[in-house]
């Protein structure tokens, strides 16, 4: 979820895509359906949202006949639902789409942009979450399976974070700032064959409470990024 000049959106977004961002597919379409029915907020209305999603993946079905294409995310935002494809060629891209909608979707109006942007800036710096906000969907994925599991958050336990180091120097240094900011340094490891092969697992006894993880683990993630670690997030046990 997100805030664009005041009003809400939803983001969709392939992660995955940001390790292979491809020179050769150097255009950026962005098409989708306008909702009939919408809320006074912009976000369409629940009832009409598989309409719009059966929309978008005739439009992918279309797309792939005529040119090669990365499906990067769907923005819905201001009575529209789009997805943002990067694509190799543009001929007769716009026929296909307009005929698509006059045959079997009749009625909708529609959203075609296109652009250049062989370096992907705009799934890079737009869809691509920043970092405060890849911390908040770690967190509340984790939250998120431990109420489901029956977990009622209301007991603190023991809360562990997980972290590696291309040094044993660089791990020090973060042995410190756990010390000093109440963690307990609850396991030491040397793995081999991997490059950062310092391990260190830190715990703390607290709440598992949103706001209060977001803070422990933003504090964590920025110092292990501080001596050059891999930051591999937190767990805690299920407590009924």
């Amino acid at each position: 979820m997100a805030e664009i000049a005041k009003k809400p959106a939803s983001v969709l977004v392939d992660l995955a895509l940001i390790d292979k961002v491809n020179p050769q597919l150097p255009y950026l379409l962005i098409t989708g359906p306008k909702a009939k029915l919408c809320q006074g907020n912009g976000i369409p209305a629940k009832s009409e949202i598989d309409q719009l999603e059966d929309i978008l993946n005739s439009t992918s079905t279309f797309i792939t006949g005529v040119t090669p294409k990365a499906l990067a995310g769907t923005l819905t935002y201001n009575c529209e639902r789009v997805n943002y494809y990067y694509i190799k060629d543009t001929v007769g891209l716009s026929y296909a789409i307009a005929r698509m909608y006059n045959h079997n979707y009749k009625g909708y109006q529609y959203v075609y942009k296109i652009k250049q942007d062989p370096e992907w800036n705009v799934y890079r710096e737009f869809l691509y979450p920043n970092e405060e906000t890849m911390t908040w969907m770690e967190n509340d994925k984790i939250i998120t399976g431990l109420i489901n599991q029956g977990d009622s958050l209301t007991k603190a336990r023991d809360i562990t974070f997980e972290a590696f180091f291309k040094t044993e120097d660089d791990r020090k240094a973060f042995v410190v700032f756990a010390h000093n900011n109440a963690y307990d340094v609850v396991e030491l490891n040397h793995i081999t064959n991997i490059n950062t092969p310092f391990q260190i697992k830190i715990s703390r006894h607290d709440y598992v409470k949103p706001d209060m993880i977001a803070e422990m683990s933003a504090g964590v993630k920025k110092e292990v990024k501080k001596y050059n670690g891999k930051y591999e997030g937190w767990t805690s046990p299920v407590i009924k």
